[in-house]
């Protein structure tokens, strides 16, 4: 029985470590582990895992349950590069006899 559980809760494609940390007192056993993850996905569908790590009073660190959302919703990808614009081509330059004839035309 640990004392403390660390939650990490992620979304899809983000480090376990790197998600949201929550802290729990009460989560005693894996099956408390297990019902807490399934009550925190139903209606967000942006957790794609939950990872519980059991600290005790020695400070020791052990991973003590995860779970996968089967319900997680698509992210898009962003880091897709963009298509770029195309420039407009600088206006083209105007011709020996066009240039006489602008002069002129003055």
């Amino acid at each position: 029985m640990p004392d403390v559980v660390e939650i990490y809760i992620c979304k899809a494609g983000q480090e376990l470590k790197k998600g949201q940390l929550v802290v729990s007192n009460d989560i005693e056993t894996k099956d408390d582990a297990r019902a807490d993850a399934e009550a925190r996905c139903i209606g967000n569908n942006w957790i794609a895992k939950i990872g519980y790590y059991a600290i005790s009073e020695n400070g020791d660190f052990r991973s003590y349950f995860s779970y996968k959302n089967p319900n997680v919703e698509a992210v898009p990808d962003t880091s897709a590069p963009k298509k770029k614009k195309k420039k407009k081509p600088p206006p083209a330059k105007l011709g020996l006899g066009s240039r006489i004839k602008d002069f002129f035309s003055e």
